[in-house]
């Protein structure tokens, strides 16, 4: 009985007390802005910069920042984003440790952030992007996710800046924006055109999953098309695990013909002839 009444009187001191277990104790975290600068380059690939500022409310080890490549056409088959990464920074220009991987229809960064804890950073994020570029009969255009809707958190502050050729600019420049899930129509966004430059800003800030899309479309002729070896390259390295979960069957014929043609020429060619061959009757001195 005095040991109950003992352990009742040491829990009502404590919750008095108004100590919070360590496990109660709660950590957040939401992005603060999120800027993106597409420019596009007159052989129709995109340099893309990237300037996330992650607000922090507790110890964190870093981001993941989660950039959409793969798409699907109507037809079925599969539309790839070539992404060839730069850099990642601070604000500061100082290299971020970092590690890539592939989750679905992504390509997946894990960055780590030193000193992440009770503040807000600045990460940067460069990379080029080939097969971005959508060309159709009566013009180009640029379609992009500018913030990707797969953020955990909300974004204060979304906005984009897309830098095209300065033959671009006129009255044949069209734009758009979209905000909110993957899928929405919505255009909750402020657009504003300078000469060949398009800049987005969202109206509002954008909630879990939600993100910033932008629209550009210019003349054709401005921007350099891909030939037909480009288009059908890219075509093959877009579908090529595709293809070979659908003809499996083919990868061992295919494969003794690559390993037989290797060996013959290799091996089983005849050397050239230095010079012209004369028939002897006798053989040379040497």
């Amino acid at each position: 009985m005095q040991r109950r009444l003992f352990l009742l009187i040491a829990v009502c001191a404590y919750l008095g007390s108004g100590a919070v277990p360590v496990q109660a104790q709660t950590r957040s975290w939401a992005l603060e802005s999120f800027r993106a600068t597409l420019e596009v380059q007159g052989d129709g690939s995109v340099r893309v910069e990237e300037a996330i500022q992650p607000r922090f409310s507790g110890s964190f080890n870093g981001i993941f920042r989660t950039i959409p490549v793969d798409y699907q056409t109507t037809e079925g088959f599969n539309y790839k984003l070539f992404l060839e990464l730069e850099s990642i920074t601070d604000g500061n220009g100082n290299s971020l440790r970092y590690e890539t991987s592939h989750e679905g229809h992504d390509v997946k960064y894990k960055i780590y952030i030193p000193g992440a804890q009770d503040t807000t950073k600045t990460v940067v994020l460069r990379y080029t992007v080939e097969n971005a570029i959508r060309y159709f009969d009566d013009h180009d255009e640029l379609y992009w996710n500018a913030t990707g809707t797969e953020w955990p958190v909300p974004i204060s502050r979304a906005s984009a800046l897309i830098k095209l050729p300065e033959a671009a600019a006129g009255p044949n420049l069209h734009v758009a924006a979209y905000t909110g899930p993957y899928g929405s129509h919505a255009s909750e966004a402020d657009v504003e055109i300078t000469g060949s430059q398009v800049s987005f800003q969202t109206q509002h800030g954008l909630r879990y999953r939600e993100g910033l899309t932008v629209v550009a479309g210019w003349p054709k002729g401005i921007v350099a098309e891909p030939g037909r070896i480009t288009v059908a390259w890219r075509f093959l390295r877009s579908n090529w695990q595709r293809f070979l979960r659908r003809y499996w069957v083919l990868e061992v014929p295919v494969g003794i013909f690559l390993a037989l043609f290797a060996l013959w020429y290799f091996r089983g060619r005849d050397p050239k002839a230095a010079g012209p061959v004369m028939v002897r009757y006798s053989p040379p001195k040497d």
